[in-house]
């Protein structure tokens, strides 16, 4: 007898054990995660330059290629993204006769200067027509690029490399972008590219990656001029 209610009492026992860990299942499920709402991009853009060039790349003309939305018909685009980190650059020199350059300079952070490395050049040389330069590189450890970047309304819009080039030549940019969430108030400095075209509000256009001075040209992508 007393063998029998022992067994019937490790039955019992069991029985709560398990509902009592159902029911401790049932209110963790019910509970909602943690959940970052932030809405990022990685992508790679390329860009085409059509002659020799020297041109310095700022931050808010890497945040704004990614696409500006058209806020005032037929005259201005707003920037749809807020902050940009690079991750890689990838160049190639058009093969020419003679001899051809192409170098990326990763420009010093002027605002971190204790952690701010020197600048740093890479680059390459072909010889004739046969094989075109190539550079594919990261921002330096402490360069102004291997940082998070922020939409500049006002102030220093810091510079973040240059290229340099004897001729035409693809470039190809992988970095992550942030969008704007409602967060940052618009500003002139977000509304100075002008589109050649007669966009209707809302439309979305990627203008060059130099802004203003439409050197890189974005490939496959409906742009401003």
């Amino acid at each position: 007898m007393i063998l029998v209610v022992n067994l019937l009492t490790r039955v019992i026992m069991a029985y709560k054990k398990k509902k009592n860990n159902v029911n401790r299942r049932s209110t963790g499920a019910r509970m909602p995660p943690q959940l970052n709402s932030t809405i990022m991009v990685t992508k790679t853009l390329r860009f085409r330059c059509s002659s020799s060039v020297n041109k310095t790349i700022t931050a808010n003309g890497v945040i704004r290629a990614l696409g500006m939305s058209t806020t005032v018909a037929n005259s201005a685009l707003t920037a749809i993204f807020q902050s940009v980190r690079i991750h890689r650059l990838e160049l190639w020199l058009t093969p020419e006769s003679g001899v051809g350059e192409i170098s990326v300079d990763w420009i010093n952070d002027d605002d971190n200067p204790i952690s701010g490395g020197p600048n740093t050049v890479i680059a390459d040389v072909c010889f004739g027509v046969a094989n075109p330069a190539h550079v594919r590189c990261s921002p330096p450890r402490g360069s102004a690029a291997s940082f998070w970047h922020h939409l500049a309304h006002s102030g220093t819009n810091q510079d973040l490399f240059k290229i340099v080039s004897t001729g035409s030549m693809v470039l190809d940019l992988t970095a992550t972008w942030v969008m704007r969430n409602g967060n940052d108030a618009l500003s002139t400095s977000d509304t100075n590219l002008a589109v050649a075209a007669a966009p209707n509000l809302g439309e979305v256009y990627a203008p060059a990656l130099d802004g203003s001075t439409d050197v890189f040209k974005p490939v496959g992508r409906e742009t401003t001029t």
